[in-house]
């Protein structure tokens, strides 16, 4: 689970802006001991974990540059600030959508769901009160995704 924790630490980081932490991830594996059905379901679901953390990441990434370039296009006239108020206010559109961090759904590797479903197995596996706390924030920003 270590690479899993440091790619969703990474994404998440990324997202809100701040500067990812050394994560001191179990090295063992969580399927230790566990039937082999259920240890390739783990499998399966930490990838496609990992998979989404970099999607995650991705999406953070592009939604920062779309901002900065919004940003700076108000501040040089180029981009009437009146539009971006009037997205905020509504509570919709393309504005409201980017300062508010919702990403296209196309950026994800996966239905939601399927996401959703892995993460919530790897919690039931999962000891390591750190990893546990980056699945539910990757769970949290799942609903980020529309």
């Amino acid at each position: 689970m270590g690479h899993l924790a440091h790619v969703l630490e990474k994404a998440v980081s990324g997202i809100l802006g701040t500067r990812p932490s050394k994560v001191q991830g179990k090295d063992e594996s969580i399927r230790g001991g566990l039937d082999t059905e259920t240890g390739l379901k783990l499998r399966r679901a930490e990838k496609l974990v990992n998979e989404y953390g970099i999607a995650l990441e991705k999406a953070g990434y592009l939604n920062r540059f779309e901002v900065e370039n919004l940003m700076e296009s108000v501040a040089e006239g180029k981009y009437p600030l009146d539009e971006v108020c009037e997205s905020l206010r509504q509570g919709r559109g393309r504005h409201h959508d980017l300062l508010t961090l919702k990403f296209s759904a196309s950026l994800l590797p996966y239905p939601k769901d399927k996401i959703k479903e892995a993460i919530e197995l790897l919690l039931r596996y999962d000891s390591d009160p750190e990893n546990i706390r980056l699945l539910r924030e990757g769970l949290r920003y799942l609903e980020s995704f529309v």
